[in-house]
């Protein structure tokens, strides 16, 4: 989670640029992007490479999630299946701690806009996975939105014309979730990178879909 994360706010990156940042041993990192390479979870950005030797690496999504049967079938998959939700529920709790240091200073606009929903869904397995599907695509839109009004915003700016588009329940399914998507724009119209009264910024976007306990029929 630490590598992917960083990877996500650099956009690329070496493992050693990684190690570098993440204080950790190079070999150690380069064993962790192969194994998440593996899992396409990251992919190589060949064309970044300055020689044979050099390697970089790049999310293979702005949105990482991931299904338990990614994992199922191999030792090491079961072992990272066991790892992943404690990374992702450290980054959720400092996420939340970031945000009540930061809230005093935040503009009423933000405040306002932030949100953390708790639900409980009677839902089929097919349903849940609908469910899943169209939240991916519901912060899709409003990510790839907002990358065509900055893209847009800049060629203004610089005089060069139109900029063009950008190129995760309790019981039987419920969701939590925090803000809006990765540079998603507060949307006052309603509609997908509307702008409100205050500037675009980056809003981490979660959510957590978990099955019943127990044996189902």
């Amino acid at each position: 989670m630490d590598i992917i994360s960083q990877l996500a706010t650099v956009e690329a990156a070496t493992a050693s640029c990684l190690a570098e940042a993440l204080d950790q041993p190079v070999a150690l990192v380069s064993h962790h992007l192969h194994q998440l390479a593996h899992y396409g979870f990251v992919i190589e950005a060949a064309e970044l490479a300055r020689d044979r030797r050099e390697r970089w690496w790049r999310p293979s999504s702005r949105c990482f999630g991931y299904t338990a049967s990614d994992f199922i079938g191999s030792p090491e998959g079961l072992l990272a299946l066991s790892r992943v939700p404690e990374q992702m529920g450290r980054k959720l709790l400092e996420a939340l701690d970031r945000f009540m240091v930061q809230l005093p200073a935040l503009e009423p606009a933000w405040i306002g806009a932030a949100g953390l929903n708790d639900d409980l869904l009677e839902l089929r397995p097919e349903t849940l996975e609908q469910l899943n599907r169209e939240l991916r695509a519901l912060v899709t839109r409003y990510r790839d939105a907002a990358a065509t009004a900055t893209a847009t915003a800049t060629a203004t700016a610089t005089g060069t014309g139109g900029g063009g588009a950008a190129g995760p329940g309790r019981g039987a399914g419920a969701g939590t979730g925090a803000g809006a998507g990765r540079g998603a724009e507060a949307a006052s119209s309603g509609e997908p990178g509307g702008r409100a009264g205050t500037g675009s910024g980056p809003v981490w976007v979660a959510w957590l879909l978990l099955p019943p306990p127990g044996p189902q029929r």
